[in-house]
């Protein structure tokens, strides 16, 4: 892509001064066409979004013993079951309460929560 100044890409000072426009009318159209454009800043396409680019790699999953929560995990949405269990065990508020008690189930649903079902 065409650089101007201090490396930013003319892409990326076409996106902003549009999505500038708006707010600043006068100030974006006058750096509008100071990049070169001859046509008016309001006649170009609103700019559209990239859904992948504002999604997040990690993934907040509640930790819960019998139903209440005793903690959260932030780990990569790659992370396996076995790996997300074990770093949940390993929470020292998850700890505790699972000391001296027995699992019974392990309810796990991806990137959402895992839920340790006990008994005394």
């Amino acid at each position: 892509p065409e650089v101007l100044n201090k490396g930013i890409d003319r892409k990326s000072i076409e996106t902003f001064l549009i999505l500038l426009a708006p707010f600043a009318p006068h100030f974006a159209e006058e750096l509008w066409e100071t990049i070169g454009h001859s046509d008016s800043i309001f006649k170009e396409k609103w700019p559209e979004h990239t859904p992948s680019l504002v999604e997040s790699e990690v993934a907040k999953i509640a930790i819960q013993i019998n139903g209440r929560l005793r903690g959260i995990l932030e780990l990569s949405k790659e992370v396996p079951q076995e790996e997300v269990v074990k770093e949940a065990k390993a929470l020292a508020g998850v700890a505790k309460h699972l000391r001296s008690k027995q699992i019974k189930k392990i309810i796990f649903v991806p990137e959402k929560i895992v839920n340790f079902v006990v008994s005394n």
